[in-house]
């Protein structure tokens, strides 16, 4: 059976489509089988044996939510802007060695979480985050940790924190919070540690929420996040969840793995299947 690449011309500012052609020229110096699919994907994956991706963590939610969990290998490239699930697969690893190596590389499950109706990979940020990615223009011509964290900071001065209601297995809160994501991995925007506990493939989420913060407090919480150390800060509560809804007065932005979204009740799970790929 044959290969598939994946990719897109826009992920990354078309680092993905870069990547993929040279990955083709790497197959076919292997005389390896492939077909490679730019845009237009093809509408099932029944013909193939292992997938290869290339974009971020929008391309990889977009192939999970269009073909749902399956169990044929996927080995994902660092075509996008952030790169968080590939960090976590495959650390700093130089997308060009992986190139030349990812057979090497044995595959293992990890967890899909659910939102909704969507399927998610990474996390989900309500509030904050959504306001993040309405600034998309910046975040994309900046690129990457770099053009995330250049929104952040102008957004400290302005957001106005939603009031949530929180609801996990024995527990309820209603606050209003700066913070609130459910997380699958540990590393959002190219670089945000806000979850740094949590592993994509122990069969658990990771809600992880904080209270309305002063402006200076804000200031002072930014660079914790960035390097994991705001779980001690007061008022942060992280838990381990399977199940979790979130519900809000209103609509408000959210992101869901970097794709924006709008919406007022959110009930999360993990997906009944795990999702099989490469990784160190």
């Amino acid at each position: 059976m044959k290969l598939v690449l994946l990719y897109n011309s826009f992920s990354g500012n078309g680092k993905g489509k870069q990547l993929a052609e040279k990955m083709k020229a790497s197959l076919l110096s292997r005389g390896l089988a492939f077909d490679a699919f730019e845009n237009q994907w093809p509408a099932d994956l029944n013909l193939y044996s292992e997938v290869l991706l290339f974009g971020g963590d929008g391309t990889l939610n977009y192939f999970v939510n269009r073909y749902g969990v399956l169990s044929l290998p996927l080995t994902l490239f660092p075509g996008g802007t952030g790169n968080d699930v590939h960090w976590k697969l495959f650390g700093d690893l130089d997308a060009e060695k992986q190139i030349h190596t990812w057979p090497q590389f044995k595959t293992k499950a990890i967890d899909v979480g659910v939102c909704n109706s969507e399927y998610f990979v990474n996390m989900v940020g309500i509030g904050f985050d959504g306001e993040v990615l309405k600034k998309m223009k910046a975040i994309r011509w900046i690129g990457g940790h770099l053009g995330y964290l250049s929104v952040v900071i102008r957004l400290i001065f302005s957001f106005v924190e939603n009031n949530l209601t929180l609801t996990w297995d024995n527990h309820q809160k209603s606050q209003p919070c700066l913070l609130c994501q459910v997380s699958n991995s540990s590393r959002t925007g190219g670089g945000f540690m806000v979850a740094p506990h949590a592993k994509i493939d122990d069969g658990l989420l990771n809600l992880t929420f904080c209270g309305a913060m002063s402006l200076l407090r804000r200031l002072l919480f930014l660079p914790k996040v960035e390097r994991g150390k705001h779980l001690a800060v007061k008022g942060v509560e992280t838990y381990p969840i399977t199940r979790v809804r979130i519900e809000a007065a209103g609509p408000i932005p959210y992101q869901l793995d970097g794709e924006l979204r709008s919406g007022n009740r959110f009930d999360f799970k993990l997906a009944d299947q795990k999702l099989m790929v490469r990784s160190v």
